[in-house]
């Protein structure tokens, strides 16, 4: 049933076992659901794991929301793994922790994967304050039917407000008059390190990680930015499976 909707969800037994045979985590109330968007059409497939209870996997830290990628796309499934280091190295603020498993569903050997930290706000991922704080992403303006409290900027960029999950009309008006002036000082000729609404170095970071990895997929879809005390940061980067050449666009 999993393979045939991405909505459907499934009760799950998980054993983790480090490479020498070590039991690192079990839970028999898990929940495992398909997930992506074109990935979701290949025969290897990625998944989203729901914990019944905080585990701290293969020592990413503590959370009970964690992604199977299945990098179908990515034949040296090499790609979203190298990004992620390279993120951690140059400072990003937080960017996804990830390790490669060998996934087995139902006793039989699926393929290998990358066991991802989920992007969200908390203490041991994005920590922003979830009380005045937004995380956002741009994304594809057709897939706009799909995402969570879509907003249209100036520029004609569809944008998901990922978190919170629930916004009054009044809070998604104001955050999107942000949203614009951010976007309208970053596409400008103003001096931005004048800007007092954008933080220049996480932006300036992740052009670089974009630009060195090729990513087709800058400024277009799975793009973070997250809005903290005021200022606009960069991040966190996401889905770069088709970067260093893996795509005609980028060769």
């Amino acid at each position: 049933h999993i393979h045939k909707d991405k909505s459907y969800e499934e009760s799950a037994s998980v054993s983790l076992y480090t490479a020498d045979g070590t039991l690192n985590f079990a839970d028999d109330n898990s929940i495992l659901k398909g997930r992506g968007n074109a990935t979701w059409n290949f025969d290897k497939r990625p998944y989203s794991l729901t914990l019944s209870n905080n585990g701290n996997l293969l020592g990413m830290g503590e959370s009970s929301n964690w992604i199977l990628l299945a990098n179908a796309t990515d034949e040296t499934n090499l790609n979203n793994k190298l990004v992620s280091e390279i993120a951690s190295q140059v400072g990003i603020q937080w960017s996804p922790e990830c390790q490669w498993i060998d996934l087995y569903l139902n006793g039989e050997y699926n393929g290998l994967y990358l066991l991802t930290e989920r992007i969200e706000v908390s203490e041991t991922r994005l920590n922003i304050d979830n009380s005045i704080d937004f995380l956002c992403k741009v994304d594809l303006n057709e897939r706009w039917e799909t995402l969570r409290n879509p907003i249209l900027t100036n520029a004609g960029r569809a944008v998901e407000i990922s978190y919170p999950e629930t916004l009054t009309e009044l809070k998604t008006k104001e955050l999107s008059a942000s949203i614009d002036k951010m976007e309208q000082t970053l596409l400008s000729n103003t001096d931005l390190q004048k800007s007092d609404i954008i933080d220049l170095d996480s932006w300036v970071r992740r052009y670089l990680i974009d630009e060195i990895s090729g990513n087709i997929d800058s400024d277009l879809t799975s793009s973070y930015f997250y809005l903290s005390d005021g200022v606009f940061y960069a991040g966190p980067i996401w889905d770069y499976d088709k970067t260093f050449g893996n795509d005609n666009r980028n060769q």
